[in-house]
């Protein structure tokens, strides 16, 4: 986890990268930071099990509720997305 602004080729920015499958992954807290402490953990929360999805081998969705939809590093979509896996994303995790 780091503090500073990651940015990936020509992409705006990342919250989060992992490698579909491999056993690590990075994330950032530089565009989560709210003055509301739980609003910040929730952001947290998000990406790091959307992050830990890919680790676990799933792709992004094309569900919007679900937690692997992509957001882009666009804090919006973070903020409205779903807390979890739709139950497509964790079929495939069991």
């Amino acid at each position: 986890m780091n503090n500073k602004d990651s940015v990936l080729y020509e992409v705006r920015g990342i919250l989060g990268l992992a490698y579909v499958s491999e056993n690590a992954c990075v994330v950032s807290d530089y565009k989560l930071i709210s003055i509301n402490k739980e609003l910040l953990y929730n952001r947290l929360r998000k990406v790091i099990i959307h992050e830990i999805g890919h680790s676990l081998g799933l792709p992004h969705c094309t569900i919007d509720s679900c937690i692997m939809s992509e957001s882009n590093g666009n804090i919006s979509i973070l903020n409205e997305s779903g807390g979890d896996y739709c139950i497509k994303c964790r079929m495939k995790l069991n």
